[in-house]
């Protein structure tokens, strides 16, 4: 399991014509974080968690993986950081520092919100 506690939402964070949102720790380069969401660890990425089939949880709402992008576990373990994409086909392409979830619709976040990523069973 993985769990991370939302610090900051940058003032442009929500993109409205895509569905997608970028997270970093509290140390994203100063340039970016008016369009990230930063958090902090509590509990260090397990690799275990990210596959298709795990659920990332925003505060108690759940959302399944559909892929994982090659460099997305090692980004989000190393720097904080990873795009999140939202959307149900799971034949899209995405980036390979990518995650992509299975519901269109964003989470609506702020600080102290908790972020989690499990194995479901």
């Amino acid at each position: 399991m993985t769990k991370s506690i939302v610090t900051h939402i940058g003032e442009s964070a929500y993109f409205e014509d895509y569905p997608l949102l970028v997270l970093f720790n509290e140390d994203a380069p100063e340039e970016l974080k008016d369009i990230c969401v930063l958090h902090r660890f509590i509990q260090e990425p397990a690799l275990e968690a990210f596959k298709a089939g795990a659920t990332f949880m925003f505060d108690q709402e759940a959302y399944s993986i559909l892929k994982v992008g090659s460099v997305a576990f090692e980004n989000f373990k190393n720097l904080g950081h990873i795009c999140l994409q939202f959307g149900d086909d799971p034949a899209a392409d995405i980036l390979p520092g990518t995650v992509l979830l299975d519901r269109k619709e964003l989470p609506r976040l702020k600080a102290g919100s908790l972020i989690e990523v499990a194995v479901t069973n």
